[in-house]
């Protein structure tokens, strides 16, 4: 795995860190389970073409093989991560696949986070639109009293047993 350099780790470095090994378990699950499918088709295909030759008596039925995932290894640059690319081609069962894992790092400039994700611009704009309290120091100006702890009066309160809201 491919981790991020740099001064400070990311607060969620180990989180991270367990999610791509994940993900690059399940990239390997998936292309065994098709490497393992390819090569059972394979003998089926073999132990059928020896029946026919044998049959027919003539020379020796072509070998079929069962084909691999060819595996590409990349990184975007120091520190931005990087991934597996695993691409599978001309198959018996399948003519190609790829299973890939990208894990990249870094800042992701805002038209591009907007482009990704349906509907964000408007979300973005509608919270821009939202009333907005001041943000001042924690518990307001020095010498103010503390601010009150719970729910503003006449919102509904929660029963003692942490029910529902009465």
């Amino acid at each position: 795995m491919m981790k991020a350099e740099g001064p400070e780790e990311h607060p969620d470095e180990a989180f991270r860190e367990a999610w791509v090994s994940s993900l690059y378990e399940a990239q390997s699950s998936i292309c065994s389970a098709v490497e393992e499918l390819e090569a059972s088709f394979a003998a089926e295909q073999q132990q059928q073409q020896q029946q026919q030759q044998q049959q027919q008596d003539e020379g020796a039925a072509p070998r079929v093989c069962a084909k691999k995932f060819e595996n590409t290894r990349w990184e975007r640059g120091p520190g931005q991560g990087g991934g597996l690319t695993r691409v599978f081609q001309e198959g018996a069962v399948f003519c190609k696949a790829a299973v890939n894992v990208s894990a990249v790092y870094g800042s992701l400039p805002l038209s591009a986070a907007l482009a990704m994700c349906p509907g964000a611009r408007e979300k973005l704009e509608e919270a821009l639109r939202a009333p907005r309290r001041s943000s001042g120091p924690p518990g307001g100006p020095p010498g103010a009293p503390p601010a009150p702890v719970g729910a503003p009066p006449g919102a509904p309160q929660a029963a003692a047993s942490g029910g529902p809201p009465r």
